[in-house]
C-alpha cells in the first residue's frame, strides 16, 4: 500500500484534476492536462506527462476551477485522497461535466 505522509506537501502539478476512463484503463491528469498516473489492468505506473491518450470513453473531474486545491483545504484533501486511492488500485470517479455546467 502506498500512503501519503500526514501533512505531506505536494506540488500542485502533482495533484489530480481529473481522470480519463477507457475500457480497461484509467489515467489521472493534472490541471495542465499533463498525465500523472495510469492504471492498466490493475497495474499502476507513473506516466510521461506529455503522453497522448486515445480510446477515452469518459472524462471526469475532482474539483471545479472556482474551488482549486491551492485556495481550498477541502479540495486539497480530496485531491490527496483521490491520489492515494488511485495509487493503491482503488476506483475513483469524480464529477462529469455537460455543456450547461456540472452534472
Amino acid at each position: 500500500m502506498i500512503a501519503l505522509a500526514p501533512g505531506e506537501g505536494l506540488p500542485y502539478v502533482d495533484l489530480p484534476y481529473g481522470i480519463y476512463i477507457g475500457v480497461t484503463n484509467t489515467y489521472l491528469f493534472n490541471r495542465k492536462y499533463d498525465m500523472l498516473w495510469q492504471n492498466v489492468n490493475g497495474v499502476v505506473t507513473k506516466m510521461n506527462p506529455k503522453r497522448v491518450i486515445t480510446g477515452i470513453i469518459e472524462t471526469r473531474y475532482f474539483y471545479e476551477d472556482r474551488n482549486p486545491p491551492w485556495s481550498n483545504d477541502e479540495t486539497m484533501g480530496r485531491c490527496k485522497m483521490v491520489l492515494q486511492k488511485f495509487l493503491n488500485g482503488i476506483e475513483v470517479r469524480g464529477y462529469g461535466r455537460s455543456w450547461g455546467g456540472w452534472m
